[in-house]
């Protein structure tokens, strides 16, 4: 296990994250202990600060070591609106991501994020969020 996060909403959610893309939740305190099989090692992890089942996670690309294409790594970012049980790919290239409260009626993703094309920038976002397949 590499570290634990303890949800914001409800203390009774802790997500265990793991090696080897296998990682664990739990939401009764550790009274029923799940196996949540990403099939990735993710990198980092956020609670959504008011919304009990939103989580952010990253993970870093996949290469396919038997491909000859070169194969560039780079963080991506995912949302899950079910604890864990599935997820939806936002972007890549992120350095840093966050919730942001904005005139405390909005939540919106802020990410420190790096495309291929270009320097560094900011981004901050409520359209990702209204996303029909989100």
């Amino acid at each position: 296990m590499n570290s634990l996060m303890q949800s914001p909403v409800d203390p009774q959610i802790v997500f265990f994250l793991g090696t080897e893309g296998v990682h664990w939740y739990t939401e009764d305190c550790g009274k029923t202990i799940r196996a949540l099989d990403t099939g990735r090692e993710i990198r980092s992890f956020q609670f959504h600060p008011t919304k009990r089942d939103w989580v952010l996670a990253s993970a870093f690309t996949e290469c396919d070591e038997e491909s000859k294409k070169p194969c560039k790594r780079s963080q991506e970012l995912y949302l899950s609106q079910d604890l864990g049980k599935s997820w939806s790919f936002l972007t890549d290239y992120v350095i840093q991501f966050s919730w942001y409260l904005c005139n405390m009626t909005k939540l919106l993703y802020l990410s420190l994020f790096l495309n291929t094309l270009g320097p560094l920038s900011i981004r901050a976002s409520l359209r990702l969020f209204l996303r029909k397949e989100l």
